[in-house]
C-alpha cells in the first residue's frame, strides 16, 4: 500500500542516502534543534523528518502537491496522529509477539504468524474506520487517492477473505496433512488439506460411512508424541512459511505508510 503523500508519482523512501553536506548543513543551521522539537523525542519521526528535509523539491507542482497535503495536516492533526498512532500501535503489538517466541519450528512459526496476522487485521480494520470516518474532511489530491486506496482494496471483501483463511488455519478440528511414501518407504510430499465440510448426514450417528483408520498414541508415549510433532511439522512447514511471508508483506506496507501519513512538514 502506497500512501504517495510526499510525492504525486512515487512513495517516500526513507532509506535513501543523505546528502553529502548533510552533517556541515545540519551544524551550520542547528537543524537538530528543529527535528528534535518536530519529532517531539520520537526517534523514527525524528529519522523521518530529517530524511524529509533533506529531500529538496526542484518542481513547481511536485511543491504544490506537498503544500496541499501539508495544509490538510495542519487542519486535521488529530486524524493524522490517529493513523499514525494504527500503524505503530500494530508494530508494538507485533514484537511483544515475537517476545515470548522461544524456538523456530514451523508449528511455532504458523500460530506466531497467524496472531501477527490478526492484530494486523484489526489494525486494517482501524484504517479502514478512520477513512469511512474521515475521508471527506480532507482536499487535497494526496489524501483523496490515499483514503480512495483504503476503500477500495480494504473492502467488506478483503476482510471476509482474511478471517475466513485465519478461522481455517486455527484447525479447530485438526490438522489434515496428506503425503505419499517416497524412496525407502518415508514419507515425502506432505500438504496441509482444507477440512472438508460437515453436512447433516455426518452428525448423525448409525449411518453408513466410508471406512477409516487410527491410531492412538499412549498419554505417556514421548517418542510416539514427538515422531506425531515431528509428522506435523512437517505438514505445516509450506503453509507457515506462506503465512509467514503474508505477515511481512502486511507488515512492509503499513511501514510505508507511517513515515508519510506522520510526514506532515515540507521540505
Amino acid at each position: 500500500m502506497k500512501a504517495f503523500l510526499m510525492y504525486p508519482d512515487r512513495d517516500f523512501d526513507t532509506d535513501r542516502d543523505l546528502p553529502a553536506n548533510e552533517a556541515d548543513l545540519s551544524s551550520d543551521l542547528e537543524l537538530n534543534v528543529l527535528l528534535q522539537v518536530m519529532a517531539a523525542d520520537d526517534k523514527f519521526l525524528f529519522e523521518v523528518a530529517r530524511r524529509g528535509l533533506h529531500s529538496g523539491l526542484v518542481s513547481p507542482g511536485d511543491i504544490v502537491y506537498r503544500q496541499h497535503v501539508l495544509a490538510d495536516c495542519t487542519a486535521q492533526p488529530g486524524v493524522i496522529r490517529e493513523l499514525y498512532d494504527v500503524a505503530v500501535a500494530g508494530i508494538l503489538a507485533e514484537r511483544q509477539v515475537l517476545s515470548w517466541v522461544l524456538r523456530d519450528s514451523p508449528d511455532t512459526l504458523l500460530h506466531r504468524s497467524s496472531q501477527v496476522l490478526r492484530i494486523y487485521l484489526d489494525m486494517l480494520h482501524r484504517l479502514r474506520h478512520i477513512a469511512d470516518a474521515r475521508a471527506a474532511d480532507f482536499r487535497s489530491e494526496g489524501f483523496a487517492r490515499f483514503f480512495a486506496m483504503i476503500a477500495a482494496e480494504l473492502n467488506d471483501e478483503y476482510f471476509a477473505e482474511m478471517e475466513a483463511h485465519l478461522s481455517e488455519l486455527a484447525f479447530r478440528r485438526g490438522t489434515l496433512i496428506s503425503a505419499r511414501l517416497g524412496k525407502g518407504l518415508k514419507g515425502t510430499g506432505y500438504v496441509v488439506r482444507r477440512q472438508p465440510e460437515q453436512t447433516w448426514r455426518d452428525r448423525l450417528p448409525g449411518l453408513n460411512k466410508s471406512p477409516s483408520y487410527s491410531f492412538t498414541i499412549a498419554e505417556r508415549d514421548q517418542t510416539g508424541w514427538r515422531t506425531l510433532s515431528d509428522l506435523t511439522s512437517r505438514g505445516v512447514n509450506t503453509t507457515a512459511n506462506a503465512l509467514a511471508q503474508s505477515a511481512d508483506h502486511i507488515k512492509a506496507s503499513s511501514r510505508c505508510s507511517a513515515p508519510n501519513s506522520a510526514s506532515i512538514w515540507p521540505a
